[in-house]
């Protein structure tokens, strides 16, 4: 993987500075990566993500989710929120970018940061003064403490012409490697060294006292043509293999033939922040990998020890069923040997080997009995059997246990790392449907379901969306919504069935623990909210003429989780639709137990597919869909 040369980060900075410059820092966020979030305001929202130590990148909006704050975040936010960022400008020849805040167009404050392994970042007054700093710069070292002023590595050579290539080239011990001055002596990292040497047609590895002086003049006429390419340049591009992912604004034409997928991205920036989100990617993937190298070693290992044991108790399963077998084979001399009478065992192939009060010891074709003088033979036989029988029994528990086991193993083999999606909420807010406001859901035949929180929403529900071709549901019991079947004059007997099913659950019934109740349902024209002359209607009721149409419906909700707009939706639902675009879901019927809990039983299923479990957002969201705050999850 190739990291931002300085170059990058001139060209980066250029751009961003252009679009950030003058806007106003809203808040400091840490994520949890140990990235730091500048957030910013200058008409829309948008955030600048630092990564110390590796890059940085514009986002248009705020992401939805952060880390804990740390005390570099905390310092962050005391000394440049409510500061205008007045520019960022990176550190010539070095990969340094300095962010200055103040107001009025005055430097107060400066931040700056390191993105080369071992860096640090620092927070400074308007004269480089360190008020704060995050990591311990190897670079700088004791120069880069609270109190002192911040100092930057010493300058290196500035590529500006090819002049000045030139002489910097035939400076060098001419033992070196081609490839390695231009990539370290001019300050161009991998990439373009490479690409350099490919356009002059010579290899990296190349001494410099085999260069020609034709050569040396074209590697230096090559660079300063392609440090102006990559000034003037406004694309972006991400060259992607198992081995290689790099950055650039320009195309690098050395990557070509082998096997690096060139990406081509609107910016720069575009490009940095896809490079950065894969590169956390690949970090998961090799941690996932590892984690579950060691679990199924972990399996592995006690799977052997249970193979071990379940071997074992078969062999003494074995044994003790061969002695209660022995018994009953020698039953009638082992009952005379244990009542003493001499003549019933005597000459029958037994030997005393011990004896006492309570028990005899003895030896049958080559095994050794224990035989109880207080218990019938045939008694103590049956007991062994039995003892064998459960230690045959526990062997088989076993053998179930090491086939869980392997099938965790074999779960483990397929387990995917999970891609890296880091939500960003724009400043422009999607666009809400009418029926949202509600509670509501589809059947599965996609029609509409719509429900009424309380009773105000029932009525404003039935004056504002009520159409000719709707049906109005209602539960036969004080305290249920009413629920409106979109274009429900043409739904089939199923649809009818869960929309009424949907109206009873949100009923008082579920409150009641009931597992049925009846609702009606009636057409539009079947409302009334006009009362007869001599009479009122209370706030939040109407009148409905007859006749009604009764449906008997068992209470219960599945719910389950939908995707929109690169997020989670939990959703509530007759179980056909809710199964049809959730790929988890659970049944939940009235019960005791709190919504919050239940809540949670969707991360198992969540785990179960390898996707995260629920933020506390989506887990408060989905406790909210149950009714009442109460219920139980069911099979089915």
């Amino acid at each position: 993987m190739s990291e931002l040369a300085s170059v990058d980060l001139e060209v980066w900075a250029s751009r961003v500075s252009e679009q950030a410059s003058g806007s106003l820092v809203v808040n400091v966020y840490r994520m949890e990566d140990g990235s730091y979030l500048i957030r910013l305001r200058k008409g829309d929202q948008f955030t600048i993500r630092l990564v110390p130590r590796f890059c940085a990148f514009l986002v248009q909006g705020v992401y939805e989710r952060r880390g804990e704050l740390d005390e570099f975040a905390k310092l962050a936010r005391r000394e440049i929120n409510k500061l205008q960022l007045l520019s960022i400008e990176p550190v010539e020849g070095e990969r340094i970018l300095t962010f200055s805040f103040g107001a009025r167009g005055s430097v107060s404050r400066l931040l700056i940061s390191e993105l080369f392994p071992g860096g640090c970042t620092a927070i400074t007054t308007h004269d480089h003064t360190i008020i704060g700093i995050e990591g311990v710069s190897k670079t700088t070292g004791m120069r880069s403490q609270v109190g002192s002023r911040y100092q930057p590595p010493e300058r290196r050579v500035s590529v500006t012409s090819a002049d000045e290539v030139l002489s910097t080239l035939t400076s060098r011990s001419g033992r070196e490697r081609i490839g390695q001055v231009v990539a370290r002596d001019l300050g161009l990292g991998r990439k373009y060294s490479n690409e350099v040497l490919y356009r002059c047609g010579i290899a990296p590895l190349t001494k410099i006292t085999e260069l020609s002086d034709e050569s040396m003049k074209r590697i230096a006429e090559s660079v300063e043509s392609l440090v102006k390419e990559v000034r003037s340049s406004t694309a972006g591009w991400l060259y992607v293999s198992q081995e290689e992912l790099s950055p650039s604004p320009i195309r690098l034409y050395h990557f070509e033939g082998k096997g690096v997928e060139p990406i081509a991205l609107p910016s720069l920036n575009d490009a940095i922040k896809a490079y950065y989100e894969e590169h956390l990617n690949r970090r998961a993937a090799a941690s996932l990998e590892e984690e579950v190298s060691r679990r199924k070693k972990s399996l592995e290992e006690e799977i052997s020890k249970k193979r071990a044991a379940s071997s074992s108790l078969l062999t003494e399963a074995e044994s003790v069923r061969n002695v209660a077998s022995l018994m009953m084979r020698y039953l009638g001399s082992l009952e005379a040997l244990r009542k003493r009478i001499p003549e019933g065992y005597s000459g029958m192939g037994l030997r005393v080997v011990e004896e006492s009060s309570d028990r005899i010891i003895v030896e049958i074709e080559g095994n050794r009995l224990v035989v109880m003088t207080n218990v019938p033979v045939s008694q103590q036989a049956s007991v062994l059997f039995e003892r064998a029988k459960n230690l045959t029994r526990g062997a088989r528990n076993i053998e179930e246990e090491i086939r869980g086991l392997e099938v965790e193993i074999e779960k483990l083999s397929r387990k995917r790392p999970i891609r890296v999606e880091e939500p960003i909420r724009t400043s422009q807010r999607p666009r809400r449907e009418w029926y949202t406001a509600y509670r509501w859901c589809f059947t599965s035949g996609g029609k509409l379901v719509v429900a009424g929180r309380d009773s105000s929403s029932n009525v404003r529900l039935l004056k504002r969306h009520l159409e000719d071709d709707d049906l109005v549901f209602h539960a036969e019991l004080r305290g249920s919504p009413v629920a409106v079947l979109k274009k429900g004059s043409e739904a089939s007997e199923a649809e009818i069935r869960e929309a009424a099913c949907f109206c009873a659950s949100y009923s008082r019934a579920w409150r009641e623990l009931l597992t049925s109740v009846s609702v009606y349902w009636v057409r539009p024209d079947q409302i009334d909210f006009t009362p007869p002359p001599g009479t009122y209607l209370p706030k939040g009721s109407f009148i409905i003429k007859p006749p009604k149409q009764y449906v008997t419906s068992e209470l219960g909700i599945s719910i389950g989780l939908t995707y929109v707009d690169g997020g989670r939706e939990p959703i509530a639902g007759p179980h056909g639709w809710v199964s049809s675009v959730s790929r988890v879901h659970m049944k939940v019927v009235p019960g005791e137990k709190r919504s919050i809990e239940i809540a949670r039983t969707l991360n198992e299923l969540l785990a179960e597919i390898n996707e995260p479990p629920l933020t506390d957002e989506e887990l408060v969201r989905t406790s909210s869909l149950i009714p009442f705050g109460k219920g139980r999850v069911v099979k089915g």
